[in-house]
């Protein structure tokens, strides 16, 4: 019964300064980190930045979907910013994400992790996300970008990541116009980000050589199996070669390429990276995507797409190709009524075959029929002949096909 009365007293005191001011009203609680609480007469709650109000705050109590990234607004006089803080839905024993901060042009500000802060007292998997910055920055539209993507959105927020910037408006980091009549500034080229921006998951071709590049929708270059893979490793790799995409798949692989849904999205990325437990690094032929900072193309001019088509004498007998606007070869060729279909990274196709008949069955259909595999093709720069390899079924490619332009 005392310990009724007593709770009873506290919450009549809460009720009385709360009640206290005609204005909306507040009660602050200090907690044992040093950080104050704000609690509001609607129920909600803020902390109370410690170096004066929000430079931004769009957070606000409705219901939470997920989006990948934050945009934070710095003022037209510059600011110190010290702190960065969002809203993120984190795994039970996750301490920590990996998180870039950049600026308006695209240049990396910070490329490093969030840490996990105070959490929901009902919903414990939803904590601040922490990003120190301490730094002095100028006008302009930065982004936050975090992974795996579990920043929290709503209509309250108008869909943008939730955000809370503390710090000091008009402390310099402005940049300074340039003087009348000189030039403008030289183009960046293209910024490498560290995670780069998640496209989503993606299917890979099952029938794709295991182990190898045959038959991959990202078929332009790779790290095999890699005990330390992580997200940030796998895009730094593609976009290192000038391929604008980049998947992990199967915890430890990385895959590149220029095109990455030609066998549709998919729901099988959920193993975690082995080089990062907190990170998903797609599944079983699954990839986890992502955007290098590479132009779309960047390392497949539209020209080596469309000069491959027309007709070619090869060691399977002519084939005559076409490139269509999606970016697909294919053709007929003559033996055993085959086709070929396949896509370009660079100066190398990789992609498929089928004939109504050839020496092995495979266990499985594709496009209808029994008889199929994989090639790769590489042309030479002139795009006047190729030297490829093709297999039978999902069997790795080795047997020579070759062939010159007619």
């Amino acid at each position: 019964m005392l310990e009724f009365r007593n709770l009873l007293s506290v919450c009549i005191i809460v009720l009385a300064v709360a009640t206290a001011t005609p204005s909306k009203a507040e009660f602050e609680l200090t907690k044992p980190d040093g950080r104050v609480v704000v609690l509001h007469d609607d129920f909600t709650w803020n902390y109370r930045s410690a170096s004066g109000p929000f430079l931004q705050d769009n957070w606000n109590p409705a219901g939470c979907s997920l989006t990948g990234s934050a945009a934070v607004q710095i003022p037209a006089s510059g600011a110190q910013v010290e702190r960065i803080v969002t809203w993120y839905r984190w795994d039970a024993d996750q301490q920590s994400a990996s998180a870039g901060f950049y600026s308006p042009d695209g240049g990396t500000v910070i490329s490093g992790q969030i840490a996990r802060g105070s959490c929901d007292l009902y919903q414990p998997q939803w904590c601040e996300g922490l990003l120190d910055v301490g730094q002095a920055l100028g006008a302009g539209t930065y982004t936050l970008q975090v992974m795996p993507p579990r920043i929290c959105q709503n209509a309250g927020s108008d869909h943008a990541g939730f955000i809370r910037v503390e710090g000091r408006a008009g402390t310099g980091g402005v940049s300074t116009p340039p003087a009348t009549g000189s030039p403008p500034p030289s183009p960046r080229p293209p910024v490498q980000t560290a995670v780069g921006d998640y496209v989503g998951c993606f299917a890979d071709n099952d029938n794709a050589q295991t182990g190898g590049l045959g038959g991959r929708v990202l078929g332009g270059a790779m790290i095999p199996s890699d005990s330390a893979m992580t997200n940030q490793k796998c895009t730094q790799f593609c976009g290192a070669k000038g391929f604008a995409y980049a998947g992990t798949q199967y915890a430890r692989w990385c895959f590149c390429g220029n095109s990455y849904a030609d066998r549709g999205s998919s729901t099988n990325c959920t193993m975690n990276c082995s080089g990062d437990s907190t990170q998903k690094c797609g599944g079983g032929w699954a990839n986890s995507v992502y955007r290098t900072g590479v132009s779309t193309g960047a390392n497949t001019p539209a020209s080596a797409t469309t000069s491959v088509a027309g007709t070619w004498d090869t060691s399977e007998g002519t084939w005559t190709a076409s490139a269509d606007a999606t970016g697909t070869i294919s053709g007929p060729y003559q033996n055993d009524d085959g086709y070929i279909a396949g896509r370009m990274n660079g100066q190398q196709m990789t992609g498929h075959w089928r004939e109504n008949h050839s020496s092995q069955r495979c266990k499985t259909a594709r496009d209808g029929g029994y008889y199929w595999g994989n090639l790769r093709f590489t042309f030479d720069l002139e795009m006047r002949s190729f030297t490829g390899v093709y297999g039978y079924c999902d069997q790795p490619p080795s047997r020579q096909w070759n062939g010159t332009r007619k």
